[in-house]
């Protein structure tokens, strides 16, 4: 008896090691989803080998069987399933297409039966999906952008097509602009602006606007297709409002003058969409208690009225234009004052004239103004040295080079305009010549004589004088110059420039010799004529 008591222990645990390889492995294929992205794309499954036994069959033996409304349409090879795997597959032969308001698709695995499994009824899985459905939700106006704008949706429970479906608009009836939009998943929206048409404004006019989604184009239509997208509902694609395009009364205002001091006034007003309303121009701007200027009534919707100008006196002035006693524009204007005279320059001296280098010569300007005050001085002092501004009539300047220089003088009013009849060395008006000498060169001033006139005439007569010597020598100072000149009148005082009332203009002499001048003169009238000369030593 002991010894069975193990060999029976021994059988009891092999029993029971072995006991669960008697359990039957099964396979057990069904379809778990079916999937539709679009009209005109292909459609996908998902199968899943839910058994206990991998499948571990030749693929090329196992298909899953496409039905669309229970018509046969595509089959697709499957790989080998472990047990409890799944996998996403595509039928790639056949494309969605709706063929009316909704398609039932059905999805069979190993729809040939060639793999026996635990459950053979549960291959199949059947889905019913709407087909597309486009419809235009909303339209209206955009009375800033002045564009029409809509909303189209795709109310079905199919994407559409890729290829984007074409819109088509209609005002009034008539065809106006076709353009087309992206593909719209189910339940998308989209909005955007009518394309190729832009509302007529006018004072007052509405328009039949019609959007069509999806729908067939009229012969001669910019976009071709239309009318392509098959749809659950093909009755509903087109949507009617009414959009008026109104523009609101609305005027402009210009104003233009004339003359200074006291200036005249011209309006220039128009108005539009302002039909059987009244006008104004007050003074001030928005003053609606402003003196009236100019009123009348609009007597159509694009009205320019005339209206007479008025006078003002200096300075700015604003109106407004009211209609039906709304301010809808403004302006201003400005009346000048009298234009400003520029200054004059009267005079420029310097002390001393001539000398030797270092030469520190002293000016002193002078300028008047009609219409103001002279307020600063210019001197320009010849020798390439800069511009000195000054508030006062004196300043100071050194000439360290030998040579002839001309120093210049302009004169600014308090409105700041400058001088304008500053001449040139020698002689001229705001200028003097400054010689500067070598050491030991003298400077006087020259000698000049009076000789009788010629060639008396009833109108003219020719002036003769003789420059008898320049006051320097030409040697000793190359750059030093003598200018000559006449002077004539009914009066005048031997010896005194000026005194004669008339001159001629002076000339530059380099060598003593005789000159001359033709004048013209007055018949029956008596003369007095003198001959002058002068240098840098005798300004």
């Amino acid at each position: 008896m002991k010894s069975k008591t193990p060999f029976l222990i021994f059988i009891f645990g092999l029993f029971l090691f072995l006991s669960p390889s008697f359990a039957e492995a099964t396979i057990d294929l069904v379809i778990t989803d079916i999937r539709v992205y679009g009209v005109g794309m292909g459609i996908s499954y998902t199968i899943k080998n839910q058994g206990t036994e991998n499948t571990n069959i030749d693929p090329d033996l196992m298909y899953s069987w496409l039905y669309v409304d229970d018509s046969y349409k595509d089959d697709s090879q499957d790989s080998s399933l472990a047990a409890g795997a799944s996998s996403d597959k595509t039928f790639v032969h056949y494309l969605f297409a709706c063929s009316g308001s909704s398609d039932t698709i059905k999805v069979c695995a190993d729809g040939s039966n060639v793999k026996p499994e635990s459950n053979e009824t549960n291959n199949c899985l059947e889905k019913t999906f709407v087909c597309p459905d486009l419809v235009i939700t909303d339209i209206w106006l955009d009375a800033t952008t002045k564009n029409i704008y809509y909303t189209i949706k795709n109310q079905g429970g199919v994407t559409t097509d890729p290829v984007s479906p074409y819109q088509y608009l209609y005002v009034n009836g008539a065809y106006e602009a076709s353009w087309n939009v992206n593909a719209l998943a189910a339940g998308e929206s989209a909005t955007d602006y009518i394309h190729g048409w832009s509302c007529p404004w006018a004072c007052s006019q509405s328009h039949s606007v019609e959007v069509c989604a999806d729908k067939a184009g009229p012969s001669g239509a910019a976009a071709s297709g239309g009318g392509d997208v098959v749809e659950s509902g093909e009755s509903n694609n087109c949507r009617t409002e009414t959009v008026t395009c109104t523009e609101a009364c609305c005027g402009n205002l210009t104003l233009s003058v004339s003359g200074n001091v006291t200036c005249t006034v011209t309006p220039g007003l128009c108005s539009t969409c302002c039909n059987g309303k009244t006008w104004q121009i007050r003074e001030g701007i928005n003053n609606p208690s402003g003196a009236i200027k100019c009123s009348g009534t609009i007597i159509n919707d694009a009205f320019c009225p005339v209206c007479t100008g008025w006078t003002v006196n200096e300075g700015t002035w604003g109106y407004t234009l009211y209609i039906d006693g709304a301010p809808v524009a403004n302006n201003s204007v400005t009346c000048p004052g009298a234009p400003n005279v520029p200054p004059t320059c009267d005079y420029l001296s310097a002390s001393p004239a001539t000398g030797t280098a270092p030469l520190n010569v002293s000016f002193l300007a002078s300028g008047s103004d009609s219409d103001g005050t002279i307020n600063q001085y210019e001197f320009d002092f010849g020798d390439g040295s800069p511009l000195v501004y000054s508030t006062t009539t004196g300043v100071t300047h050194t000439y360290n080079a030998i040579g002839a220089y001309c120093a210049k003088l302009r004169v600014k009013d308090n409105n700041g305009a400058w001088s304008v009849n500053t001449g040139s060395c020698p002689g001229g008006v705001c200028t003097v010549q400054i010689i500067v000498a070598e050491l030991g060169s003298v400077i006087v001033p020259p000698s000049v004589i009076t000789n009788p006139a010629t060639n008396i005439a009833s109108t003219s007569a020719t002036l003769n004088g003789n420059l008898l010597n320049l006051g320097y020598d030409p040697g000793i100072c190359p750059n030093c110059k003598t200018i000559v000149w006449f002077e004539w009148g009914a009066t005048g005082t031997a010896g005194v420039s000026g005194s004669y009332g008339t001159s001629t203009i002076p000339t530059i002499a380099n060598t003593p010799s005789p000159f001359l001048a033709v004048v013209s003169l007055t018949p029956g009238k008596t003369y007095y004529f003198e001959a002058f000369a002068k240098n840098g030593g005798s300004w």
